[in-house]
């Protein structure tokens, strides 16, 4: 789910925004049994787009957090499944 607003003063435009995202991996336990974990995270972005009269030039700047939920290599690794390196 996303939500993303632009607003403008002059020049200038400003767009913060918001990501929820949710990612589930099923795994076997340490006890072998399968299991479900579940990942959930809420990440913010923001923008700035500046335009330089009618030049057609803009500066546009952006910032935004990622989510990475774990790979097979570090679910195994996490579920006690695993010894020494992946």
């Amino acid at each position: 789910m996303y939500i993303e607003d632009t607003f403008r003063i002059l020049n200038l435009s400003i767009r913060p925004g918001l990501r929820f995202e949710k990612s589930r991996l099923r795994s076997f336990g340490g006890d072998n049994a399968l299991k479900d974990y579940d990942f959930k995270a809420i990440t913010p972005a923001f923008g700035l787009d500046y335009k330089f009269g009618s030049s057609g030039v803009n500066v546009f700047a952006n910032y935004a957090r990622v989510f990475k939920a774990p790979d097979v290599g570090e679910s195994l690794y996490a579920s006690g499944n695993v010894r020494g390196n992946i």
